[in-house]
């Protein structure tokens, strides 16, 4: 599920960037790309193990060359034109004479490149490049970080975290959901006696129902929690009136809306991840707890809505 999180990290950040640089561009803001030049160095080295740098820093306006490894030997050309006109002009203006023996990579950072992988191009005399390799945009760079495996999307989705944010005022409000979540970790859940406790009713009929195999293990052994959750709903609302019912109403709308697409385990997870995802996101959320405590008040959380019907099919 972690893995699965970040790759969703990964296809929402580049998403995020590839449609600002496309608007920008329309309204010939272009101070974006030079931004980007910086930035995509640092992607393609975390993809590709390259050492690049920002040749714009050591020579202004370096013609037909953003980006160097020359360790590698390569050079590399970002820009929001993915025209062929473009790839020609900048192998063109390379200074062979200087960079003989290196590789051309040309790098869009807004649109396809697929056009480009069958057109011929009249590359320059010690200088490499062939479309069908060397051409990347967006879509190309995301399978070369999935087929990487789970480091490169770690440190990928990382790096995209820190440098690819929103700007525009974020709602400060803290989640309903945070709290119950919060509350669950302050309890050693590992010294109640379970034994104590009887799940209400026989579950396994809803589980049937709904074709709940994965989860069917994990929700008859997190049920027994319920006690616990209902203990912090109660007091909750003792704090602050109907707070239970919208963190149930807040996660029920949840399950209404990905009930669309999913179903069985697949919509148990999912919403799993939904969740995590507002949660984490909250700025009230306590950095102390760690991704597994958050998955596993999450589980509970779950486990105790769907407990009290208000995700998942009733049986009949």
């Amino acid at each position: 599920m972690e893995l699965k999180r970040k790759i969703d990290i990964i296809f929402e950040k580049l998403s995020i960037l590839s449609t600002e640089i496309t608007l920008r561009g329309g309204f010939n803001m272009l101070d974006i790309n030079v931004i980007s030049e910086n930035f995509f160095a640092e992607l393609l080295n975390l993809i590709f193990d390259y050492k690049l740098t920002n040749l714009n820093l050591a020579e202004q306006n370096a013609k037909s060359i953003d980006l160097i490894d020359n360790a590698n030997k390569l050079i590399v050309q970002v820009s929001s034109d993915n025209s062929k006109r473009k790839v020609q002009t900048s192998l063109s203006g390379i200074d062979n004479s200087k960079y003989d023996g290196y590789r051309f990579l040309f790098v869009s950072i807004a649109k396809g490149v697929s056009h480009l992988k069958t057109e011929k191009f009249a590359s320059l005399s010690g200088i490499f490049f062939d479309p069908e390799t060397d051409c990347y945009d967006i879509k190309s760079l995301i399978k070369h970080i999935e087929a990487n495996g789970s480091d490169c999307i770690q440190n990928v989705s990382d790096y995209l975290s820190k440098t690819v944010v929103y700007t525009e005022k974020k709602d400060v409000r803290p989640e309903a959901l945070t709290y119950v979540i919060k509350q669950l970790a302050d309890i050693d859940l590992s010294q109640l006696d379970n034994a104590q406790w009887t799940i209400p009713f026989d579950i396994q009929p809803k589980i049937d129902k709904n074709k709940l195999q994965e989860w069917d293990t994990l929700i008859k052994e997190y049920a027994v929690y319920s006690t616990q959750v209902a203990k912090i709903y109660k007091d909750y609302d003792q704090e602050c009136r109907n707070q239970s019912m919208a963190v149930l109403f807040r996660l029920q709308q949840l399950y209404l809306k990905l009930k669309q697409q999913y179903v069985a385990d697949e919509l148990f997870d999912k919403l799993r991840d939904e969740v995590y995802k507002i949660v984490d996101g909250d700025a009230t959320c306590s950095n102390i707890l760690t991704k597994e405590q958050l998955e596993m008040n999450i589980s509970i959380v779950l486990i105790d809505a769907f407990m009290k019907c208000r995700i998942f099919e009733k049986p009949e």
